[in-house]
Parts: structure tokens; C-alpha cells; sequence
């Protein structure tokens, strides 16, 4: 039991100190008491169901719609979480239909993709499953702080009896992962210096929310891709985050890529970056 409590706290901690000095929206205050099996259940229950008019508008554009039910069951296991902020899991279905309409419009036979802040691998599995969907070789490298194979508290159903390893929560996707993802554990700015690959032709940035952050891996990313290049952030708000929604607007006029903001309501916004 003090294990279980100790680790928990940790957890808060380690978020605390890695985020929270930069922006004060960028991390939940978690309370943990009562947290059960049910719990993490009646609250996927109560959003699984949810509308996002945006989102199917979207997806009927580029002509790509992610399997609702393999969606679902992926982000009861790695997206159902306890904290104060709405949860939302439809960057899955966005980063879904953008690898797939990219892919038809490029032609290329292998995808070099870049993630940082993997967290429980949710994004990174939607991504392969587009690559896996369209029958392409590629390769996924996501980049987070966080271990895959050693057993944490994870704050999500797989973890309430038991720590577990990242490997551990996701293994019923098991194949699609050892087929498409690299897992490192780094700090983005230490690591993406060391890391060469050909070309980034698509990357989902996702790590912690400073504006000195983003830049670096944006422009690490800019570096590897040509036209037509897709480049997305997460929580692009002005209302919870807007020196990073500068620094980011800032990046996409200097290195030349279009924007396409796709907004959900005032607190959740995705852009899509394409490079000119």
C-alpha cells in the first residue's frame, strides 16, 4: 500500500517539476483518492459518445475515417485518466485521417515519422494503424521522458492494482508496435540532435508545452522535410497556451508552412502544418 501511495505521488511530482514552472495550465492537479476500476469505466463511458462536428467534417474532407471501435478500446487503456481538465482523445482521430490523406497525395513508399511525448503510446498506435491501414513501411520514433519497459504508475485503468510497463498496457497492440514504433526515452532536446534520419515526412509534436521546446523541435523537424511535408501540434490555444500558440505561429511564417487550425471548442485546437 505505501508503495501503491508513494508512486502515485511521484507521478504528480515528476509532472510538477517537469511542466508546471512553465505555464500553469500544463498540468492537473490529480486527486487520487477513491480511484477504482469503475472509476476509469463511468468515465469512458460518459464520453466514448461524445459529438465532434468538426472532427467528422474533417474526416469526411480528406476522405479518411479511423475505426471507431479499434479507437475506442485503444483509448479506454491509454486515454482514460483522472484529472481536472475535460478528457479528449479525438487528436487520434485528426492525426489519423492527416497521415492517411498525406500519404494518398504523396506516394511515398516509406514514412519516416517523429513524436514527441509519447505518454501511453496512444498517438503513436493511431499513426501506425494509418500506416498499417494503407499497406506502407515506415517507421514511428516517439520520444518521452517516461520508460516503456519499466513498471510505473501510469494514472489510467491498466494501473490501478498494479504498476505496469508501457510495453505491458499496450500488448494487445503488440504487433502493430513492434512493426512501427521506436521508443526512445529522452528528453526531446537532448536526443533529436543525435537522432538522423532521411527525411520527417510527418511529425506530431506533443512533449511539454514550452515555447523554447517547441521551437527546438519544430525546427529540427523543418530541417528533414520537403514540400507538401506534415507537420501537427497539439493544444494550439491561445486561452490555455498562448506563448507556445505564438512561438508556433512565429515558426510556420518563418520556415514557410501553411496553417489549418482545427478547433474543437476554446480549450482544445490542433494545427496542421503543411511545409511550401
Amino acid at each position: 500500500m505505501f508503495r501503491r501511495l508513494l508512486n502515485k505521488f511521484l507521478y504528480n511530482l515528476f509532472l510538477l517539476i517537469d511542466c508546471y514552472q512553465l505555464n500553469r495550465w500544463s498540468v492537473d492537479l490529480i486527486n487520487f483518492e477513491n480511484t477504482n476500476k469503475n472509476y476509469y469505466i463511468k468515465l469512458y463511458k460518459k464520453i466514448k459518445n461524445n459529438k465532434y462536428p468538426v472532427i467528422d467534417e474533417y474526416e469526411n474532407n480528406t476522405g479518411y475515417k479511423i475505426n471507431k471501435n479499434w479507437l475506442d478500446n485503444l483509448a479506454f487503456k491509454t486515454q482514460i485518466t483522472k484529472k481536472n481538465s475535460p478528457l479528449c482523445y479525438q487528436h487520434g482521430r485528426v492525426l489519423y485521417s492527416s497521415l492517411c490523406s498525406y500519404i494518398n497525395k504523396n506516394k511515398i513508399d516509406e514514412i519516416f515519422i517523429i513524436e514527441t511525448g509519447t505518454a501511453r503510446a496512444f498517438s503513436s498506435l493511431c499513426m501506425a494503424k494509418a500506416l498499417e491501414d494503407l499497406g506502407k513501411s515506415g517507421k514511428i520514433i516517439t520520444i518521452d521522458k517516461l520508460p516503456h519497459n519499466k513498471s510505473i504508475y501510469w494514472n489510467c485503468y491498466e494501473t490501478v492494482t498494479e504498476n505496469k510497463t508501457r510495453k505491458q498496457i499496450i500488448s494487445k497492440w503488440k504487433k502493430l508496435a513492434d512493426k512501427y514504433i521506436i521508443f526512445i526515452q529522452s528528453d526531446s532536446k537532448s536526443i533529436l540532435k543525435k537522432i538522423f534520419i532521411p527525411r520527417v515526412n510527418f511529425a506530431f509534436l506533443d512533449a511539454c508545452h514550452s515555447s523554447e521546446d517547441i521551437k527546438i523541435e519544430a525546427q529540427y523537424v523543418a530541417a528533414y522535410q520537403k514540400k507538401g511535408d506534415m507537420l501537427v501540434f497539439d493544444d494550439y490555444s491561445m486561452l490555455l497556451f498562448p506563448d507556445l500558440k505564438k512561438s508556433i505561429d512565429l515558426f510556420c511564417i518563418k520556415y514557410k508552412y501553411s496553417m489549418q487550425e482545427i478547433k474543437i471548442n476554446e480549450y482544445r485546437s490542433y494545427l496542421l502544418a503543411i511545409k511550401k
